[in-house]
């Protein structure tokens, strides 16, 4: 792909990536029912809870402005990097039902989003 076609590519799979996290968001707090929660799991603390949706919310939103190639898609892409991180450090170190390769994978690709929405602002000089 030509100049930065390839970063509106990735912000379209980021969109559809992070949608599957606001689902399991919606899921988590009984929204909606796509099964139900394993047996023995650990309820996750509101505060944790609410970093889980900032890291959804702000990355679905972030992607969007990446697939636009707005201004607005870096510091969103951060925002839910951050929220991405500390959700997923307490089920590391605090739930004891952590999917390692699950976490690894989410935890990865928020930072590739967020690394990238950077990339590009510094890339092209409309987005700074």
């Amino acid at each position: 792909m030509t100049g930065l076609k390839w970063v509106r590519a990735v912000g379209v799979l980021a969109t559809l990536w992070n949608a599957i996290g606001v689902l399991n968001y919606l899921a988590h707090v009984g929204v909606i029912s796509i099964g139900g929660p394993p047996a023995g799991e650990v309820t996750m603390p509101a505060a944790v809870t609410a970093c889980f949706a900032v890291g959804v919310f702000a990355g679905v939103a972030g992607s969007i402005g990446l697939a636009m190639l707005a201004r607005w898609a870096r510091p969103l892409l951060w925002l839910s990097w951050l929220g991405t991180v500390i959700d997923w450090i307490w089920v590391f170190g605090w739930s004891g039902s952590a999917s390692v390769p699950l976490g690894i994978t989410v935890l990865l690709l928020a930072t590739l989003f967020a690394i990238l929405a950077e990339w590009t602002a510094r890339r092209a000089p409309a987005l700074r």
